[in-house]
């Protein structure tokens, strides 16, 4: 606690100077070429790894940027940045153009606005058409058949006895069409027999005299009737 948190290791290495490390020190001094500070503090690290540190770290800083040099990875970055901010000031719109580009961006959404709104009314519209066109032939052939059933007249509701009725009205159908050919029988043997009668056109011209022959059979009769007694 009064070393303030001082490790004993650092301790040492900092305060703990023995014949061992004050060579490593005098090392460290020829090596830093009469640089005291640096000198001093490698010995207080143990040795004269401060000077490789360092000249591990220049040669590392000389790698990444040099003022003379054009291809280290910072003076690479260093141009890439000014070439960007360059292309970043030469893009950059003056506040006019802004402003007008601004208000046509507005104008452009409010008249893609119009134009979905028209674009969903139309489709509304032809979905309508679609189904009208669909239902059109249904609307004819209802139409239609609705005329057939005006043309049929008034249903006539079947009672209870429907069944039974039809069959009776078959069935005097039936002996109908068998009556209606036998009686076709008889009128062509009737025919037949009318074509073999011979008829007496001459006495058939006498018209008076069957007229008189009529009147008289009246009087012909009464005296027959009279005759016997």
């Amino acid at each position: 606690k009064m070393l303030g948190g001082v490790s004993e290791e650092l301790f040492g290495q900092m305060f703990g100077l023995n014949h061992e490390t004050l060579r490593h020190g005098g090392e460290a001094l020829l090596a830093g070429k009469g640089n005291l500070g640096e000198s001093l503090f490698g010995a207080g690290l143990g040795g004269g790894g401060l000077q490789q540190l360092l000249q591990d770290l220049k040669k590392e800083a000389e790698e990444l940027f040099t003022p003379q040099a054009t291809k280290r990875p910072l003076n690479e970055a260093i141009r890439a940045l000014s070439e960007a901010q360059k292309r970043a000031k030469e893009a950059a719109l003056p506040p006019e153009v802004w402003v007008k580009q601004k208000q046509g961006l507005e104008d452009a959404l409010a008249e893609r606005g119009k134009i979905e709104a028209k674009t969903r009314e139309l489709q509304a519209q032809q979905n309508r058409l679609r189904r009208a066109k669909r239902v059109l032939p249904l609307l004819a052939k209802r139409r239609l058949l609705l005329e057939r059933k005006a043309a049929l007249g008034e249903v006539i509701g079947l009672g209870p006895r429907a069944a039974q009725e039809r069959e009776e009205a078959l069935r005097q159908i039936h002996e109908a069409a068998a009556q209606i050919e036998r009686l076709g029988l008889e009128i062509e043997e009737l025919e037949a027999r009318r074509g073999a009668i011979k008829v007496p056109h001459a006495l058939l011209e006498q018209e008076a005299l069957i007229e008189d022959l009529q009147g008289r059979i009246g009087g012909h009769r009464t005296a027959s009737g009279d005759l016997p007694r």
